[in-house]
């Protein structure tokens, strides 16, 4: 009897051991562990379980688990545990959320095996705070939500056919990804300067009772209006209290909640995206969406508007192409005449039609000096095996009469594909030549600025997406700039130090929205770019991204003058030519490349010029 007492009080000693251990492992880990005995009270509760439902560990000593479960989970809850207490296997992992002592909720992981607890079948459960992943994973779930959406609008807003539908689509992306009630979306006419809304005809025309109201507006008032004065964005979730406003006249729809962005190009005012009266407190988030929103549609209007220069531009060339005295042919890959205009018909003696079917062919061909010209010499296979522009080839053609023709002929590819030739006399040759130049510069300057330039930098300026119109811009890929710091690859050296300070600012949650700085593609050009900075912040709200959304506006500005200034500067028999603000050569004239002796216009472009100025002083 004594032998057996020994063994009894040895066993009871080890399982308090073996107990004292449990708790002190239970009380270093970080999920919370609790011990449920058959009667659904708790035998033990770390620390860690208290601090997740609010309770104190004595509390939840003496509180049956069914009162921290949600009503609707209960029933499956305590068949599970009724389930496990008669030694059914049961599912002992899966996610489902408690009910803390204050009312809150909490979505939990929950893991539960049975145990024997004190020489009695018991639960050990053991949960796990998961508020932080389904935070992120619903952060994650709208992130992608709005970069889908983004993405298909701005697809959509480059098919679109007008400023109204542009307007209304962007509106419509607007209210679903913040769920706002109302919005507008208007753009500035560049003619008078009035904001103009015809999304209202839309949207709350109808329910709008203010007198005489309008979609013109000559005078920017409230809310909206600060937006546009400033060229701020804009977010209140009580406008009533907020100093900014000025009240809504009588019949206005009441605005309990307002965001808004200014729509700009660079430092030009275009439009404003405006939401209002969401369900929920609009947030920081939901502005820099609207930000995106706001610089997506600034393009979409800057391009459209753009389009309509272009179309306007290609009537001009087709009315230059038919009535010039110089004759113009368009020739495809395949050597087929594609058009001619009626001074080549003349030139030739051949119709439009008969180039087309090829009769010029047998036309013999000779070199300035009346030699044959061979067919790898012809200046179009040349220009197309080159990619290059071969300009003022004197030529002689023989025609079928036997009469010889002589004309200065300049060859280019096309952009798309295929050859433009044009041919003249002596005399006229550098005029129009020069038009002819201009056109295609035109419609090449109005294209590169309709694409937008889009990168996303990372905290630490790691470029973290470049989109294509970056890529054809700088012709470097993607995978050539990704992960470097983008002031390093992309910038000049003596910018890169006040727009990483730019960026800096950014970083620190500061406006600094547009700006304009150089990029140097692969091959050492620069590109003016003028940027519409937007800072994406992550689910804690601290600053996840740095996107910049971008124009090259290198060549965008005053065009038109440069057409009559290159008229002008074309026909001058003197030396001339154009530097940028750095001092680097942009444009010459072939008087300035004869004098100067340069063989091509690229060898000249991008010298310095005070090179010249101090050889010319010293001649």
């Amino acid at each position: 009897m004594a032998e057996r007492t020994a063994e009894l009080v040895l066993a009871n000693a080890k399982l308090l051991e073996e107990e004292a251990n449990f708790r002190t492992l239970a009380e270093s880990t970080g999920d919370g562990i609790l011990v449920a005995k058959r009667d659904g009270t708790h035998a033990f509760v770390n620390r860690r379980a208290a601090a997740i439902m609010g309770y104190s560990c004595d509390e939840l000593l003496t509180t049956h688990f069914q009162q921290l479960v949600a009503p609707d989970q209960r029933a499956a809850l305590l068949d599970r545990f009724r389930r496990r207490m008669t030694g059914e296997v049961v599912q002992g992992t899966y996610e489902t959320t408690i009910l803390r002592k204050d009312g809150g909720v909490v979505p939990i992981e929950l893991t539960a095996t049975p145990i024997f607890w004190q020489n009695a079948r018991a639960d050990l459960v053991i949960i796990r705070d998961i508020s932080a992943r389904k935070e992120a994973e619903r952060a994650l779930a709208w992130e992608v939500e709005v970069n889908t959406s983004l993405a298909a609008m701005s697809s959509a807003l480059l098919d679109s056919a007008s400023l109204n539908e542009i307007s209304a689509l962007v509106l419509k992306y607007g209210k679903e990804l913040t769920g706002s009630e109302y919005g507008f979306v208007g753009y500035i006419d560049p003619d008078t300067g009035f904001f103009v809304n015809t999304t209202l005809t839309r949207d709350i025309w109808d329910i709008c009772q203010v007198a005489g109201k309008s979609v013109v507006f000559e005078k920017f008032g409230g809310l909206w209006g600060w937006v546009l004065q400033n060229r701020q964005p804009l977010l209140t979730n009580a406008p009533a209290d907020d100093p900014r406003a000025s009240g809504t006249p009588a019949g206005h729809v009441p605005i309990r909640r307002f965001v808004a962005a200014p729509a700009l190009i660079g430092d030009d005012l275009v439009g404003q995206v405006a939401l209002a009266n969401a369900a929920h407190d609009y947030t920081p988030r939901d502005l820099a969406m609207v930000e995106q929103m706001a610089a997506a549609y600034a393009i979409a209007v800057q391009h459209q508007r753009t389009l309509l220069a272009l179309r306007a531009s290609e009537a001009k060339f087709k009315t230059v192409f038919s009535i010039s005295p110089a004759g113009i042919m368009l020739v495809n890959d395949e050597d087929i005449v594609v058009d001619a205009n009626p001074a080549l018909e003349k030139m030739l003696g051949f119709s439009c039609e008969t180039l087309r079917r090829g009769e010029y062919h047998d036309l013999h061909f000779l070199t300035s000096e009346g030699m044959p010209l061979m067919a790898e010499d012809i200046f179009t296979a040349r220009a197309r095996a080159n990619a290059t522009t071969i300009q003022n080839v004197d030529l002689g053609i023989v025609k079928l009469d036997g009469s010889a023709l002589w004309v200065n002929v300049s060859a280019a590819p096309l952009n798309g594909s295929g050859i433009v030739l044009v041919a003249t006399d002596i005399t006229e040759r550098k005029r129009m030549e020069q038009t002819l130049h201009e056109e295609r510069d035109l419609v090449a300057a109005i294209l590169d600025t309709a694409a937008a330039l889009i990168i996303v930098l990372d905290p630490a300026g790691r470029v973290v997406r470049f989109n294509r119109a970056c890529e054809e811009l700088t012709g470097y890929r993607f995978a050539e700039v990704a992960g470097s710091r983008f002031w390093e690859r992309l910038l000049l050296p003596e910018e890169a130090r006040a727009v990483s300070e730019v960026f800096d600012v950014l970083c620190a949650n500061q406006p600094v929205r547009h700006s304009q700085n150089h990029w140097v593609t692969k091959e050492g050009h620069r590109r003016l770019i003028a940027w519409s900075n937007a800072v994406l912040y992550d689910a804690q709200g601290a600053v996840a991204y740095i996107m910049g959304t971008g124009m090259d506006i290198t060549e965008h500005k005053e065009l038109e003058e440069l057409r009559v200034k290159d008229m002008v500067i074309a026909a001058s028999l003197s030396s001339i030519c154009i530097a940028d603000l750095h001092g680097y050569i942009t444009y010459v004239n072939r008087s300035f490349l004869e004098l100067w002796g340069f063989p091509s216009e690229s060898e000249a472009l991008g010298q310095p010029m005070n090179g010249f100025i101090e050889d010319r002083a010293q001649i």
